[in-house]
């Protein structure tokens, strides 16, 4: 089975992004299969893509939602594909994994949908489509819980630096266990808000792997309420735009 991956999030590093994280871990399931990944943002990276689905068993498409619905460089890229599909025939089954920032997954639908029905008009098997909801949120407690690792070599650091000037052991003690617990915390609630993301998307690569035809479902972050979810965003693009040197009163301004 030959599947190719299109990756149309328009940002730098594809595999990386919040719709890519997504998709890595819907591959798990297809380790042992021969796999081949694309970029599908700029016309230039359009034709050696085309050349690589023509032959393919398996199509995934990975993408953001904007504005409920998908990049216009990726419906772009589709019309193209019809042009191609129409002089040399496809018989790939397409998959879409799509991600937005949204606490509803099903916000992803109407995009999911978009292919489905672009799917359909080239004679394409369309077998299912993964959207997830909250991704900003999933996205920024996975890196926080790779900085963990650092911060505790710092403090450790910190630790035998406070030894070698006299401090008891004790004190040393207690910076450590504060910290083991800290870390504990930290990935519990990563495991906790990631549990639907790691379930549904592991469970839509075996999906994939058998080459089955599901119905479109979706996921958000788990053991999180709505309102919770509301005040972390809030809280999150507040302190990034302090970070932009953005004023106050300009994000209250009506």
């Amino acid at each position: 089975m030959k599947i190719v991956k299109l990756f149309a999030s328009p940002k730098k590093h594809k595999k990386l992004t919040n719709s890519g994280y997504v998709t890595n871990l819907t591959s798990i399931p297809l380790l042992g299969k021969k796999t081949k990944s694309f970029s599908i943002v700029f016309k230039s990276e359009f034709l050696l893509a085309l050349e690589e689905c023509k032959n393919a068993d398996v199509i995934i498409f990975s993408t953001p939602v904007y504005v409920d619905s998908l990049p216009s460089h990726l419906i772009e890229f589709l019309e193209l594909a019809s042009k191609e599909i129409a002089d040399k025939k496809w018989h790939a089954k397409i998959y879409v994994v799509s991600t937005c920032g949204f606490f509803e997954g099903k916000q992803c639908n109407l995009a999911l949908e978009q292919i489905k029905l672009w799917s359909e008009c080239n004679n394409l098997k369309y077998c299912g489509g993964l959207g997830v909801g909250g991704s900003e949120m999933l996205g920024i407690i996975r890196f926080t819980n790779l900085l963990l690792p650092i911060l505790i070599v710092l403090i450790q650091l910190i630790v035998g630096i406070i030894q070698i000037y006299g401090f008891s052991m004790a004190v040393s003690s207690v910076f450590i266990v504060t910290n083991f617990i800290n870390l504990f915390v930290s990935v519990g609630l990563f495991l906790l808000f990631s549990m639907g993301l790691f379930i549904k998307s592991i469970n839509f690569g075996f999906i994939i792997r058998k080459q089955k035809i599901v119905k479109n479902r979706f996921t958000t972050v788990w053991f999180c309420g709505k309102y919770l979810f509301i005040f972390f965003a809030s809280l999150f693009w507040i302190i990034r735009a302090l970070f932009h040197t953005v004023l106050i009163s300009k994000m209250f301004k009506k």
